[in-house]
């Protein structure tokens, strides 16, 4: 079907010597589910990298040892969600566009809409998690300022620091 609209999409820009503002390639099944895996595993590797960045302060100071903790455990759950959003997205696509589950007995089949089940649901409690991951991030490093060493007062000279013209 959407090979037919590309084609008559085609046929009707062949004739134009420009193309619309508003236009958009319609691709076909194949296209769609490599774009969305290349799109979604792409995602998923910022935000490990972004997750990961995070990480490293696994062994700074912090102001007291609960802040320590919530920095690693929010650290931790920032770099595991993209890891559990790239799984969700492969058994996705393994039983959504793959013909494997169609040979399978019924008790298979209720095996794969069992884990389908627990993943969506997962996914779900899952996000809402990663939010407050971020947001206590957020907050712990704003709450690290209260409580910085004496050096970060000094005051810098950047005229004997940075060449300048004369």
């Amino acid at each position: 079907m959407r090979n037919s609209a590309n084609r008559n999409l085609v046929s009707q820009f062949e004739q134009r010597k420009t193309i619309p503002t508003f236009y958009s390639y319609i691709p076909s099944e194949a296209d769609y589910i490599s774009i969305i895996l290349l799109s979604h595993t792409v995602t998923s590797m910022v935000g490990g990298i972004f997750g990961a960045i995070h990480c490293f302060g696994w062994s700074f100071n912090f102001p007291s040892h609960v802040e320590s903790i919530l920095w690693r455990v929010a650290a931790s759950l920032i770099t595991g969600f993209p890891v559990l959003m790239l799984v969700h997205l492969g058994f996705y696509l393994f039983t959504n566009h793959f013909s494997v589950w169609k040979s399978w007995s019924p008790l298979g089949i209720k095996i794969k809409d069992s884990i389908r089940h627990l993943i969506k649901y997962t996914f779900r409690i899952s996000a809402p998690v990663y939010l407050l991951a971020r947001i206590a991030l957020l907050v712990e490093a704003l709450l690290g300022l209260r409580n910085l060493p004496p050096g970060a007062y000094s005051v810098v000279e950047w005229s004997s620091v940075l060449p300048h013209v004369s």
